[in-house]
């Protein structure tokens, strides 16, 4: 199903209602409780139109279409391997996708009904109905092989089914909820997190030197892929010009979608007043101290995460920073910005 009997509309991508709806119409003339397997798929609820797979991404590959009228279909490969079962729709054309890898270009073996046809690779697209089938006898192994074998694609996969089957599955789902309990569903979870970033100001710097920021936040996750939480941070800044400690204590919202099994990508906003002192000479050459209690930074980041184990999350963020800062002396005062790229790790637990 999953290289494209299941892909009961055509659109070259194989869902899980479409696979689940394909192994359904595989099984529902099999009588023998042994034989007869159940399936239920559900998608991701982060994505729940995220296809199992696309079948475009196969590159070195060829596809066979079974045309309308054919019937039921056994597919092995060069090697004797059972590569694919089906039973096409009379209605449509169905397309499988045959691999060049597992075969080295040999060719794979269409077996029907009435006989068996070598299908080559070489071209992109093969159709069955230029095949040459031959004549082929086969035995059965027993009265649950007997079952299993008579009943396995005994029904077509068509979108009469497809539809007949998501309608039917709806009711069921519907009478389920309306006879369990009413329970509710999280959709929230809080994560603490970790971060070091660091950085140099593009802007001119009286003190110069790479920026240093460590991040502690705690943030509640939802299931669509929305975060939202505090974030406290240190920054420091060594230099030739002096020093500058940052303390800050705000908000970081992000957004996350999955890349996969198990990386994610995302963006990521910061806002925080901070506490900004500055420890930089003065005219006279000595050390002097000066504070900004109402600076504030914002911050905006692309993330990268990979989902290490069940319970931790480790991540890299690339981004900028912009400080508005208000720095006096004993003759003026005035409002200095610092833009920062910024290069960090993350943490998730």
């Amino acid at each position: 199903g999953l290289l494209g009997a299941a892909d009961v509309n055509g659109d070259r991508r194989v869902t899980y209602d479409e696979l689940e709806a394909y192994l359904a119409a595989a099984n529902a003339a099999i009588t023998s409780p042994e034989a007869r397997v159940n399936v239920h798929a559900q998608a991701p609820r982060q994505d729940r139109s995220r296809p199992l797979i696309r079948l475009d991404s196969f590159k070195r590959s060829t596809t066979l279409e079974l045309e309308r009228g054919q019937g039921r279909y056994v597919l092995e490969d060069a090697r004797g391997l059972r590569y694919a079962d089906l039973h096409a729709d009379p209605q449509t054309t169905t397309r499988m996708v045959l691999l060049h890898r597992p075969v080295h270009g040999k060719p794979y073996y269409l077996r029907s009904a009435t006989g068996q046809a070598r299908v080559p690779v070489e071209a992109p697209t093969i159709k069955s109905g230029a095949l040459a089938f031959a004549a082929q006898t086969g035995q059965s192994r027993g009265a649950v092989e007997d079952a299993y074998r008579e009943g396995l694609y005994a029904v077509p996969f068509t979108s009469a089914f497809y539809t007949g089957f998501m309608a039917g599955r709806a009711r069921g789902d519907a009478a389920i909820e309306a006879r369990a309990p009413i329970v509710t569903e999280r959709v929230w979870s809080w994560r603490p997190e970790l971060g070091y970033t660091i950085g140099r100001s593009l802007l001119p710097d009286e003190i110069g030197g790479a920026q240093h920021t460590l991040s502690l936040g705690l943030r509640a996750h939802h299931e669509e892929g929305w975060s939202v939480g505090p974030l406290l941070q240190y920054g420091l800044t060594l230099g030739a010009g002096g020093q500058a400690h940052r303390v800050g204590l705000g908000v970081e919202g992000a957004w996350t979608r999955p890349l996969g099994a198990s990386w994610s990508w995302g963006l990521s906003g910061r806002m925080l007043p901070q506490l900004v002192l500055l420890n930089q000479p003065d005219d006279s050459g000595a050390s002097a101290l000066s504070a900004d209690p109402l600076s504030l930074r914002g911050a905006l980041a692309l993330r990268l995460s990979w989902q290490q184990l069940d319970t931790v999350q480790v991540g890299l963020r690339a981004g900028a920073a912009v400080d508005v800062i208000t720095q006096a002396n004993s003759t003026r005062s005035a409002e200095r910005l610092a833009l920062t790229p910024q290069l960090g790790v993350e943490v998730w637990f």
